[in-house]
Formats: structure tokens, C-alpha cells, sequence
């Protein structure tokens, strides 16, 4: 489902706390697709693992390349990470 990278493991209980991963839990359920966490430096990276973005077809004149569709799964990409930067800080 996820899986996580990090140079200290306090660091990585601290965050890894049953709710994060719960939360953590309900990202996998919403989109089906796998991604990674890597706490490095003090820094906290995020991969999704997405290919709805190998499919976008350049625009047209009368027609958006992206639908209604691909654009609530960038926006829910965003806001989880932003959801999640609030839950550890």
C-alpha cells in the first residue's frame, strides 16, 4: 500500500503514529495506488505513484485536456498532502 523511508527511526515512530496511519490507510483506499514517505533531513517527501497523468492529451481548441475526473484527483492529491503537513507540524 505505502511504504516509508527514513534515516531516524524515532523520528519515523514519532510520525508513524495509528492515526497517520490510519489516515495514511484512507489515501490508499481513496485512489487505489501505492505511494512512498520518505522523512530525510528533517524533511518529510511524498510520492504518489499516479499514472493518470501519462494519459493527458495535449489541449484543444474547444476542449480541456483534463476532465472533470483527473482534475478531483489533483486537487485530492494536494489537499491530503496539505491535510497530512497540518496533522505532523
Amino acid at each position: 500500500m505505502f511504504d516509508v523511508y527514513c534515516s531516524n527511526q524515532n523520528i519515523a515512530n514519532q510520525i508513524l503514529t495509528n492515526e497517520n496511519i490510519k489516515y495514511f490507510m484512507s489515501i490508499y483506499h481513496e485512489f487505489r495506488s501505492a505511494y512512498e514517505i520518505t522523512i530525510k533531513d528533517g524533511y518529510v517527501y511524498i510520492k504518489f505513484n499516479f499514472n493518470f497523468f501519462d494519459n493527458l492529451e495535449p489541449p484543444k481548441l474547444k476542449k480541456s485536456s483534463l476532465d472533470k475526473e483527473t482534475l478531483n484527483k489533483c486537487y485530492n492529491n494536494v489537499k491530503y498532502v496539505y491535510d497530512f503537513s497540518n496533522k505532523i507540524h
